[in-house]
């Protein structure tokens, strides 16, 4: 190996010199104080590995560590030698040494080989937990067919379908994680490469709490502008008590200008201009408190928005004419993410539009669903308005 001047190489050499460590056959096999002489044999002008603790001290106090390089006396030349002082105690003994070697210039403060074995625990107990996961949702779905009930299926059977493709692909992603990139990975998080001080990645995007079947909640796309503990106090009134759920979104509306907000969001979508008397009766109706005519029609509304959107991201009229709702939000999905609340309308809002459309609406629940929809329709406005849609920009 060709010995290197620790004072004169230059900071690429000396990086390309921690990725021939870091990426060694035995990086993963050695303890702290074998890698910490592996580093040390690019550049101390002894055999390393042959040498006793006292010669390889020695030849490090000499050839590395750096003890003349702020010799002045301002601020940072004063903190560098108290540093200097406080980097001494910790070569009392040959394993204090070798791991302020590894911390000061690999930048290891872990061993490798335990940071590997702790990430594939970490994927084992994710596995362990999809399967679980897995084999509640077949269970589900069992119960829903044996049943046979209408009601179920529509409701519970899309969802747990859903939760089942989503674990089935996060499962397949951990096993390929497991197999081909879990020690580029670690080396990655060892090297401190792409990773902002203090900042956790996770590598393959997996929370056991996220991918358990759930139903969205139905304020998911609404009142984003409130703080958590509000917003998640009307999510409680809408499961508890339909009533005061009812008068608090109401008074949201009318504090929050939400009329005013669609009426004004007209002017900035063409999607939205073409329907724009559509939208005006749309919202006479909810202020004249034709509720049951408005709940009728916002779902069609909304399913033709969602229509014109597929069109601008360039899918193709008749195919869409052809296809059912569910298609679409499908499509749309892929274009606009997050931000679509697609669980919201593919499992809370289809639901709602097939019971709209069938009148198997209660009249107690009218005024409800007309703020619910009007919430869906600033939401929807909202939507069209995004810069990441083509003609917004």
């Amino acid at each position: 190996m060709e010995k290197r001047d620790f004072k004169t190489v230059k900071y690429f050499e000396f990086e390309q010199i921690r990725n021939e460590i870091f990426q060694s056959n035995y990086f993963f096999n050695c303890d702290l104080e074998r890698l910490s002489k592996h580093f040390l044999e690019y550049f101390l002008p002894i055999e390393v590995f042959k040498a006793d603790f006292k010669t390889i001290l020695e030849s490090y106090r000499e050839h590395i560590f750096l003890t003349d390089i702020f010799s002045g006396t301002d601020f940072i030349d004063i903190r560098y030698k108290e540093k200097v002082k406080k980097d001494e105690e910790k070569f009392k003994d040959e394993k204090s040494f070798h791991r302020y070697v590894c911390e000061e210039h690999l930048h290891i403060k872990t061993l490798p080989k335990d940071e590997l074995l702790s990430w594939y625990e970490k994927a084992s107990e994710d596995l362990q937990s999809i399967d679980e996961t897995l084999n509640y949702i077949e269970g589900g779905l069992n119960e829903v067919n044996q049943k046979n009930d209408v009601h179920k299926k529509q409701e519970l059977k899309p969802i747990l379908e859903y939760y089942k493709e989503h674990n089935v692909k996060a499962k397949l992603k951990i096993i390929d994680f497991i197999t081909h990139d879990i020690r580029s990975f670690v080396i990655k998080r060892l090297k401190g490469d792409s990773f902002p001080s203090g900042f956790f990645f996770e590598p393959y995007g997996y929370n056991k709490d996220l991918y358990w079947p759930q139903r969205p909640s139905v304020m998911i796309n609404k009142c984003g502008d409130l703080l958590v503990p509000e917003h998640t106090k009307l999510q409680k009134l809408y499961y508890e008590d339909n009533v005061a759920f009812t008068k608090a979104i109401s008074d949201y509306i009318n504090d929050n200008n939400t009329l005013f907000k669609i009426r004004d969001s007209i002017l900035y979508s063409h999607i939205l201009y073409e329907r724009r008397e559509y939208i005006e009766e749309l919202l006479n109706l909810y202020e004249n408190g034709s509720h049951m005519i408005f709940t009728s029609c916002v779902p069609s509304f909304i399913e033709g928005v969602f229509h014109d959107l597929c069109l601008v991201f360039g899918y193709d009229n008749n195919e869409l004419l052809s296809e059912g709702f569910q298609k679409k939000v499908d499509k749309l999905k892929e274009n606009l993410g997050h931000h679509l609340c697609y669980e919201y309308y593919i499992f809370y809002f289809r639901l709602l539009r097939n019971r709209v459309a069938h009148g198997q609406v209660k009249g107690s629940e009218i005024a409800g669903l007309a703020n619910i929809l009007l919430l869906d329709m600033e939401h929807i406005t909202s939507l069209v308005n995004l810069e990441t849609i083509p003609y917004n920009y």
